[in-house]
């Protein structure tokens, strides 16, 4: 629409038959000139703060809306709709202006008056009528009721070599083959006794010259206002062809069923051939990894040995070409079995975001040390049931996201690799989930693209290649993604990167047997992160906690946010800094921070990777279990704000120990308190033995849980340390026997986890467990978390109800209301074309930021800040008003994380009016 400004005087003149001026804002009548009242049949009275909309057609009213938007100020032409009923042709523009101190639209309306319209419609129409019947590349008739050419257009003239006199004086089975009538007079019968409103069919069509032409046929019958049939219009078109090419094609039928039966044959042979090879390759494979686990088990056993430096390093060449080995031949084993087809997939309950963490976790010390971030994250609703609960393959499934991450990795040297699971959709019984792995790396040729998923086929087949590998991993990740029912995708430019992505629709478990984590009452957090991903993954991450989250991308923007929320008196109760957001002077930066504490957030988080060096003077400041190492996970993060929530008045949550406090002394820690550790792994057991014992407690082990249970029948303990995986009988096992003996109804039971996963979580708390810790052991954690839970353990025996509070919906829907008039159909229609056009318009936005032209990015937001706003979408208009400022000053910089901050918001709309709809 024009932006320019300007100021509306509304005439009040009765001379205005012609045209009318209609002043409103936000879908309600402010003021009309009274042309428009007597075009309408309504009084001026009437017409103030009535919807506009009801003025339109009710048919017109959606393509009108659409029409507005894309007009851009310019006319467009509607259907006008009075008071009686009477619809006439309109042309409206609109523009917005300035009226009395506020921004209002203003539509110019220019037509016939009702009373005398109707004639030049009618004459107006017939003309548009007329050079579409004779400009249509389809032969076109209208007959009569007994099949009279009434008219004929230059096409079925062309069509049948007749003159249209000639033809005028024709009927419809003059022209036909008695057998062809006789069929199409059936029809035509339906038609008049209103069986059906139109019918197709193939007929023959006597040519001028003698021969036959075939029409594919389509013909409806017209009535008049009272009900009573007119006449027929059909469409025709010459397919003479196509039948000419369906005879030919007959005629070797006969001679293509013969060469397919010895096809089949031949196939069937060929079929038993493969399945022979594959039958070979996975038996041979078998063979092959018999003794090579035995030679790993060997060199294992080896090395455990007494070995001087040479003899070490034997055993670690060994060790790194066995294992070499055996990843070519579990390549080579699944390949057989899927060619083969002897592989089958299971189907069991997972959690998908255990699946993604535990992908990731075998891949971060690998991006550590390339200098390449990873990032991962699943993109769910909080409380959404299938993320916790789905049924399918999660062995299968990890598999190829392990492959995709892999490859990933290899080709990446600068730069991330992010890993996304995205909830497409999801319903009572089944979840679609897509899948993407993106990386900066080197990329893909174009020509090789469609070769990578071939078997034993490389991206770079040279014999100078820099990367190793078979050739088989995607080719298995592509199969084992179409078993699953999906289809793995790629595109990828040179030099810029890569994108792996599938969709795997799972069924949901019959009974979600864990709790929800989520907190109660969405606490404020604040991210710093430089990185428009990493902003993207932890946003994801917390508000899928329940929790209401902003971002920034520098120190200065994270100062202007403190500051402002200290002028508010209202602090972030959370604050994540990403450790290099931090600049070159961190400990400068943490120190602003430190002082920023109390008054304008309440706690600190600050992610940290391993190369981050250990005498870094700001990082020792913060070392605490509030120092989290990256990539961080999900139920770190729950547990960290969920035990700094509980401990509220606690010492540990003072802001003065978070900077200055040794961690390792702990003044008022319990002396000699006796604790059971319960770790089959011998390295674990001296690890957490002498942690425990430096922070004063008397420690006994127990290498699996029937020990455990043997020796928790002779002493008493003040706390247990359980481990998850054990021989003989696991954590889970041994907790639920804990619980089920009253003499240990109040023992603290903490599971110690080599994966900090939210199913790990859940699991541990459905089988009795208190709370759990993750491996490899941190000394702050492991000592704040035993001392915590000896010292409160009558009142932190269980967790507390985590249920979230409904959070403010993003629609404000008592204004919604009032301007459509409470009147819910209406509200539904304008919902509905909402629904429909959003995501069309931000698919385009999304191109124009990707194209940077500043141009359409301030176009695509103008229209969606319009019509989110007649929604009352407040938050989400107001993020489209940000983005054409951006378009507006060319400032195309800020634009990508705009637009995730949009999509966010969007989502929270979209789900909030597909409720209100139904």
């Amino acid at each position: 629409m024009n932006e320019n400004v300007q100021t509306v005087m509304v005439p009040q003149r009765d001379d205005l038959a012609m045209d009318a001026i209609i002043v409103y804002e936000n879908n309600r009548i402010i003021n009309v000139s009274p042309g428009a009242a007597k075009l309408f049949g309504y009084s001026v009275e009437a017409l103030q703060k009535k919807n506009p909309l009801k003025l339109i057609a009710p048919e017109f009213r959606r393509k009108a809306i659409q029409s507005e938007v894309a007009s851009q100020g310019k006319a467009f032409e509607t259907i006008g709709f009075s008071q009686t009923g009477t619809r006439f042709l309109i042309g409206v523009s609109i523009r917005r202006v300035s009226w009395q101190g506020q921004f209002v639209k203003v539509a110019t309306v220019v037509t016939a008056s009702p009373e005398t319209s109707g004639d030049r419609d009618l004459e107006g129409c017939e003309k548009r009528f007329q050079r579409a019947f004779d400009a249509a590349s389809l032969g076109m008739t209208i007959t009569s009721l007994d099949g009279q050419f009434l008219e004929v257009n230059p096409a079925l003239l062309e069509m049948l070599g007749y003159r249209k006199q000639e033809l005028l004086a024709k009927k419809v089975p003059d022209l036909t083959p008695p057998e062809d009538w006789r069929m199409e007079n059936n029809f035509w019968r339906r038609l008049l006794r209103g069986k059906q409103r139109s019918f197709q069919l193939e007929k023959r069509f006597h040519h001028r010259e003698g021969h036959s032409i075939w029409v594919a046929l389509n013909t409806s019958i017209t009535h008049d206002e009272n009900g009573l049939p007119l006449f027929f219009v059909s469409q025709y078109q010459d397919i003479t062809g196509q039948k000419q090419l369906g005879d030919n094609l007959r005629q070797s039928a006969t001679e293509i069923a013969r060469k397919n039966i010895e096809l089949d044959k031949a196939l069937a042979v060929a079929r038993d051939a493969a399945q022979a090879k594959g039958e070979f390759l996975a038996n041979m494979s078998h063979e092959i990894r018999t003794p090579l686990n035995g030679i790993i088990g060997m060199s294992d056993l080896l090395q455990e040995t007494k070995l001087d430096v040479e003899q070490e390093d034997f055993v670690g060449t060994i060790q790194h070409c066995a294992d070499t080995l055996l990843n070519l031949v579990n390549d080579i084993l699944d390949f057989s079995k899927i060619e083969a087809r002897k592989l089958e997939l299971e189907v069991i309950d997972f959690d998908l975001q255990a699946v993604i963490e535990n992908v990731t976790d075998l891949f971060t010390h690998q991006a550590l040390e390339k200098k390449v971030d990873l990032y991962f994250y699943v993109a769910a609703e909080k409380h959404c049931p299938p993320i916790n609960a789905l049924r399918g393959d999660p062995h299968r499934l990890q598999q190829v996201l392990v492959n995709l991450i892999s490859n990933a990795l290899k080709f990446t040297e600068v730069g991330e690799v992010t890993l996304s699971a995205q909830i497409v959709s999801h319903d009572e019984s089944e979840t679609r989930v897509n899948f993407t792995v993106r990386d900066t790396g080197i990329g893909i040729r174009p020509e090789k693209l469609n070769l990578i998923f071939e078997s034993f086929t490389q991206a770079d087949g040279s014999t100078t290649r820099q990367y190793g590998g078979t050739g088989l991993g995607l080719t298995i990740s592509k199969q084992l993604v179409e078993l699953m029912g999906g289809k793995l995708r790629v595109q990828s430019a040179v030099g810029i990167g890569s994108t792996f992505e599938f969709e795997v629709l799972f069924q949901n478990a019959s009974t979600v047997a864990k709790q929800v984590i989520a907190f109660e009452s969405a606490p404020h957090t604040l991210i710093l992160h430089e990185k428009s991903i990493g902003r993207t993954a932890l946003t994801a991450m917390l508000n899928s906690l329940g929790m209401a989250v902003e971002s920034v991308s520098s120190l200065n923007g994270l100062l202007n946010k403190l500051n402002e929320a200290a002028r508010a008196n209202n602090p972030y109760d959370w604050l994540i800094c990403d450790f290099p957001a931090l600049g070159k002077q961190p400990a400068n930066a943490l120190e602003t921070l430190a002082q920023q504490m109390g008054r304008s957030v309440k706690w600190l988080v600050v992610l940290t990777d391993r190369t981050v060096k250990s005498d870094e003077p700001a990082l020792l400041q913060l070392s605490s279990p509030l120092c989290l190492s990256k990539p961080v996970k999900q139920s770190q993060l729950f547990e960290a704000f969920r035990a700094r929530t509980i401990d509220e008045t606690a010492k540990a949550t003072n802001t003065t120990n978070l900077r200055s406090a040794d961690p390792n002394l702990a003044n008022d820690r319990p002396s000699g308190a006796r604790i059971l550790l319960v770790e089959d792994n011998a390295v674990n057991q001296r690890l957490a033995v002498t942690l425990l014992q430096k922070a004063g407690h008397q420690v006994e082990v127990a290498k699996n849980g029937r020990i455990a249970l043997e020796l928790l029948e002779q002493e008493s303990y003040a706390l247990v340390l359980m481990d998850i995986q054990m021989p003989e009988m696991d954590g889970f096992e041994a907790t639920k026997r804990i619980r089920e003996k009253n003499n240990h109804p109040r023992l603290p039971i903490i599971a110690m986890t080599a994966n900090a996963l939210s199913g790990d979580y859940e699991r541990c708390i459905a089988a009795g467990m208190d709370d759990y810790i993750t491996k490899p052991l941190k000394v702050n954690e492991l000592q704040s978390t035993v001392r915590r839970w000896i010292e409160e353990k009558q009142e932190e025996a269980s967790l507390p109800d985590m249920v979230t509070a409904p959070a403010l919906p993003p629609v404000e829907i008592e204004k919604l209301r009032q301007l459509t008039d409470n009147d819910e159909e209406f509200l539904c229609e304008l919902v509905t074309l909402y629904l429909e056009d959003a995501p069309v318009r931000l698919e385009k936005l999304r191109q124009a930021i990707a194209s940077a032209s500043a141009t359409e990015i301030k176009a695509e937001a103008h229209g969606l800040k319009g019509a989110t706003g007649n929604l009352s979408a407040n938050e989400l208009q107001n993020l489209f008003a940000q983005m054409e400022r951006l378009g507006a000053n060319n400032d195309l910089s800020k634009t990508p994380d705009l637009f995730s901050e949009i999509e966010l918001e969007y989502a929270r709309v979209e789900k909030y009016l597909r409720g209100l709809i139904g």
